[in-house]
């Protein structure tokens, strides 16, 4: 929820990015880490929502190390005007109030926007209630395809190819229920065409876990097992066990039986990074 601002024309919030539409075209050098802050507001604001001034934000909590690193080429698009800032894979937006604060940023003709310290607001999906005696687990595919809306999130693979982008998954994305041994721990994602194998693998394919709690908590990234279909456009990932303690063992490969690989009461998601291309 944008309130008003001199700089960006809109700004939509999602929780796992800000997309940020500005009013004229930003110099690209100065889209940086450096010139975006992130803050929970501490109290309520007061109806209408206004700005503040930028000075201000020193009576709030900056969330450090909120971004991930901006690639302009990957998380700037010329044309639109709209930068995306991709919240680091540890962070999790709670339902609240928050306030982007920017300087540093100047327009394409030199000229320095004022800084501004933005107020917005953020709501968490609600997530309906188990059935007694079931603690949920879920399941989520972020995909940062070039097909637009596709698992809720519009970022790009490759602007050269609008063909390439997930089709199917197996559990399907935002699935609440999961038994622990499902599929054996495998998880089947479908693409529209064969990606490269060179971004099967952990650098470009994150594999999470986080545990279900009414406190914050970060994302844990898991090690996992990739394997790309030899016959079809289709990538399989299998999921490590975990003892009776908890503790993750090893990733084992899709034939093996007797294991717990979903851990109840938590929520698992996979995120396909943004460089990520089909041959």
């Amino acid at each position: 929820m944008l309130q008003t601002s001199d700089t960006l024309q809109s700004m939509q919030v999602v929780s796992t990015y800000l997309e940020l539409k500005f009013k004229l075209t930003p110099k690209t050098s100065t889209l940086t880490n450096d010139s975006f802050r992130l803050y929970s507001y501490v109290g309520t604001p007061i109806e209408p929502i206004e700005n503040m001034d930028y000075a201000d934000l020193a009576n709030h909590t900056e969330i450090l190390d909120a971004f991930e690193s901006i690639v302009l080429h990957e998380h700037y698009n010329s044309v639109a005007r709209s930068l995306t800032l991709f919240f680091k894979d540890t962070l999790e937006l709670l339902s609240g109030w928050y306030i982007l604060g920017m300087d540093g940023v100047d327009q394409a003709s030199g000229t320095a926007f004022a800084p501004e310290a933005i107020v917005f607001s953020y709501n968490q999906s609600t997530v309906a209630d188990p059935p007694v005696g079931t603690t949920p687990t879920e399941f989520t595919i972020i995909d940062n395809s070039i097909k637009q809306d596709a698992f809720s999130t519009t970022e790009m693979i490759s602007a050269a190819n609008l063909q390439f982008y997930i089709t199917s998954t197996d559990p399907e994305a935002d699935s609440l229920f999961i038994s622990p041994d499902y599929n054996r721990g495998r998880i089947i994602v479908n693409f529209s065409m064969r990606p490269s194998i060179a971004y099967i693998n952990e650098d470009y394919i994150k594999v999470q876990q986080k545990k279900i709690d009414i406190l914050p908590a970060r994302w844990e990234t898991i090690p996992a097992l990739f394997q790309l279909d030899s016959a079809s456009p289709r990538l399989y990932i299998s999921l490590p066990a975990f003892d009776g303690d908890g503790n993750i063992l090893e990733p084992l490969v899709y034939s093996e039986d007797g294991y717990d690989f979903f851990k109840s009461g938590y929520k698992y998601r996979i995120r396909f990074l943004g460089s990520i291309i089909a041959v």
